[in-house]
């Protein structure tokens, strides 16, 4: 989920994070185990921000009556220069209070996110996509011996958004998957949705050691970038879901797992802001996009 490489306005910054592959067995072995993937249609997200370039106009002035023109100095070479950023994520155009999840992803193309007090440009910008919910239900799922499994179905308005799987052993996470409604490896392949729209962590832990230690490094190294597309971020909303699953030993055992589950992504979903302060302020230092700096976290308010 790192990179080394010069950090220069010709450079791309790939795709930060574990690549989404063909699936183990082929594209057509079973996602889920025990499970069918869904068929139903995702819930309309929240309406992400446009941010397509706009074309400014110019206007000359052009004096009444003639006079020559004054010797003036040459304007400095940084007079007017336009800030590049890449591989920023714009965090303060998108609206989350009605969000309760958000995946990401990568464009390949430059755009513009501010033109005023002047035009600031994105490389390879990253994209969220974000999501409502506002219920998650609960089913069992075939686990390895000695562990549980769970399905954790989010919806929105009746709607399936995405499906989180848990296996558990001993009340330890052993394995978390976050399957999008959309989510198929074919149309993955064909570029149809991101690989984002599949999140596999199979050491949870370790992964979330491993985006503390980032971190610490996107502080000291200037050739290190971040792009959170094998990550998700959480809203508190998350937290103020009730799990709707039946009474007895295993709805309690489920509602347990959930509230480790959640834990895990609301950590998640830290660790993953974190990075990507982090990275945007040595973005806009490197790039003197200071009018920037203000507004950088204020997503942080919603984001668990």
């Amino acid at each position: 989920m790192s990179i080394r490489a010069a950090k220069r306005p010709d450079t791309p910054i790939p795709i930060v994070g574990e690549a989404v592959g063909s699936p183990v067995g082929g594209f057509w072995s079973r996602l889920l185990v025990g499970n069918t993937p869904p068929s139903t249609p995702p819930s309309a997200p929240t309406a992400a921000p446009s941010i397509s370039s706009l074309v400014l106009g110019s206007r000359e002035e052009v004096p009444t009556t003639p006079a020559p023109t004054p010797a003036t100095p040459a304007p400095s070479k940084d007079a007017g220069a336009v800030p590049t950023l890449i591989g920023f994520f714009p965090s303060h155009l998108y609206e989350l209070p009605e969000c309760a999840l958000m995946t990401f992803r990568q464009a390949n193309d430059t755009v513009q996110i501010s033109d005023f007090p002047r035009r600031v440009m994105v490389k390879d910008a990253v994209i969220g996509t974000p999501a409502a919910v506002d219920a998650v239900a609960w089913s069992e799922m075939e686990a390895p011996e000695g562990a549980v499994g769970h399905v954790f179905s989010f919806s929105n308005e009746g709607r399936a958004v995405c499906k989180v799987e848990a296996t558990l052993r001993n009340g330890t996470l052993e394995r978390v998957a976050v399957v999008q409604a959309n989510y198929s490896p074919l149309l993955v392949a064909a570029g149809f949705v991101p690989p984002s729209s599949l999140l596999v962590y199979n050491k949870p832990k370790a992964h979330l050691a491993s985006l503390r230690a980032l971190h610490a490094d996107l502080a000291t190294d200037d050739e290190l970038g971040y792009v959170p597309t094998s990550e998700l971020v959480v809203t508190k909303a998350v937290a103020r879901l009730a799990l709707d699953a039946d009474e007895g030993a295993k709805g309690d055992a489920a509602r347990r797992d959930w509230k480790t589950t959640r834990a895990f992504l609301c950590e998640l979903s830290t660790c993953a802001a974190d990075c990507v302060d982090q990275y945007a302020r040595v973005e806009v230092d490197r790039t003197k996009a200071h009018e920037l700096r203000a507004e950088l976290e204020t997503w942080r308010r919603h984001v668990a």
